[in-house]
């Protein structure tokens, strides 16, 4: 429906059915504020995150998370771009070079922007108050953050 459907829409519920109007933009609202708000879980993206953790599985499939010193962080912003102290295009856990990118909360990928050579989405989850990064790899290769 084109905006002047919508607006034709709206005369016919108020000149008709007032009552029917009210609920109507109620639910028009409640619509848009749902729009407007996101998720919780996305919500609680945005921020900075620090690596804790990372996991790399020999194929065994018996590989666990192992608490790593590191001083990378990512930060995510409202507008669905991140930024990095460390090097996104692969799974490192050093600092520098800067790493950049979007992410997709539909999708829940990173696909990180300044990488030499074209690589696949990095998935994510937040899960039990940490973000799990899930590298291209044959095996499982994780790190895991914690919000800062």
């Amino acid at each position: 429906m084109g905006m002047s459907g919508f607006f034709i829409l709206i005369w016919y519920l108020h000149d008709d059915k007032p009552k029917m109007m009210k609920k109507f933009m109620l639910l028009l609202l409640g619509v848009f504020l749902c729009i407007s708000c996101g998720s919780k879980e996305d919500q609680a993206l945005i921020g900075t995150w620090k690596l804790t953790e990372q996991l790399i599985d020999i194929g065994d499939g018996k590989g666990t998370f192992r608490k790593i010193p590191s001083e990378k962080t990512i930060q995510f912003f409202s507008d669905g771009t991140f930024a990095s102290n460390g090097y996104m295009c692969q799974m490192f856990n050093t600092t520098g070079p800067e790493g950049l990118g979007t992410y997709s909360a539909e999708y829940k990928t990173l696909s990180p922007s300044n990488c030499k050579e074209e690589i696949m989405p990095i998935h994510y989850e937040v899960k039990n108050g940490s973000l799990i990064l899930s590298y291209p790899c044959i095996e499982p290769c994780q790190q895991k953050f914690v919000k800062i």
